[in-house]
């Protein structure tokens, strides 16, 4: 079976094939055994117990030491702070005219006739506008009282002003006053007699108080009160204060009308205080002791009327 096997690999491998095939096997078996030989300065593996162990020898590199820290003294270097803005400063109120300062004639006591209690609707207009007002006056039997202004028309803010205080002899006396205009916060006044001081809630401010101080609805009933008194009198001086944290005279005068509107009564006017204040004018009318029959504010570019349409009488309360 050799001999078949030797003919078989002969016949496969030729001569010059057969010899370089021995020479590579011999190659390959030569490279084997260098990898199984022992490395130079290897350590006995096993097998090889009996031989002396060799001595790897270490080397120690010295780094080059690093250079000392050197603590540097810390200089404090003084940057100027650039300016800053001042803190805002609240606006203070406009300044307020003063009452007639000490030692000057006070503003005079009228006598006074108060009317029973009524409910006035008038007709609004201002340019193009129409609306709606109503005034409220109801006297109490305790000495009190309350008023009411409302007043609505389109494309004219709707508003509410109130008055609340106390009356006697000398007409009304304010104790509390409120004004609110649609798209505004509510505003007041609070008159405190005992402490002769005029509070202002919206612009945290003060003005002193003087008998006879009216608030911007008070004075409507408290001038009809007056001139229902007295018919002839040509003049009427009031303290007025409203919530803008002023508290100013008011000067109203006689005014002979040429025109025939005399004929709707007792025509007073107040001129304008500044030049951004309205004139007002009033009609008293004497058949309803002398409540507003007619009113009208006056400023460039802007009137604003008002015309008695209803007399309601004493409302209930």
């Amino acid at each position: 079976m050799r001999g078949a096997w030797r003919s078989t690999w002969r016949s496969a491998w030729p001569g010059p094939r057969r010899r370089a095939a021995i020479a590579i096997w011999i190659a390959v078996l030569a490279l084997h055994g260098s990898l199984w030989a022992p490395l130079p300065g290897a350590a006995p593996g096993p097998g090889r117990l009996g031989e002396a162990p060799r001595l790897v020898q270490v080397r120690q590199l010295r780094l080059p030491a690093a250079p000392p820290v050197v603590e540097r003294p810390v200089v404090a270097v003084h940057r100027p702070s650039l300016p800053t803005a001042p803190p805002p400063v609240a606006a203070a109120p406009e300044a307020s005219p003063e009452p007639p300062p000490p030692g000057a004639a006070p503003l005079p006591r009228y006598a006074t006739h108060l009317a029973p209690p009524a409910l006035l609707r008038y007709r609004l207009r201002r340019g193009s506008a129409e609306g709606l007002a109503e005034l409220r006056w109801r006297p109490r039997p305790d000495g009190g009282y309350e008023i009411t202004l409302r007043s609505q028309a389109p494309g004219i803010p709707a508003l509410e002003w109130t008055s609340t205080g106390r009356h006697d002899g000398s007409g009304l006396a304010p104790t509390e006053h409120s004004e609110w205009r649609r798209g505004r916060a509510r505003r007041g006044v609070a008159f405190d007699a005992a402490a002769g001081r005029i509070r202002y809630g919206g612009a945290l401010a003060e003005t002193p108080w003087q008998a006879g101080a009216q608030d911007r609805v008070s004075w409507l009933i408290q001038l009809a009160a007056i001139v229902d008194a007295d018919p002839a009198r040509a003049e009427v001086l009031q303290f007025v204060a409203g919530v803008a944290g002023r508290a100013e005279v008011w000067r109203w005068l006689r005014v002979d009308d040429d025109d025939g509107s005399g004929d709707e009564g007792v025509h007073l006017r107040r001129a304008a205080l500044r030049a951004w204040d309205p004139q007002i004018d009033v009609w008293l009318a004497p058949r309803r002791h002398h409540l507003p029959q007619r009113l009208r504010w006056s400023q460039p570019g802007r009137v604003t009327e008002w015309t008695l349409i209803d007399d309601a009488g004493a409302p209930g309360h």
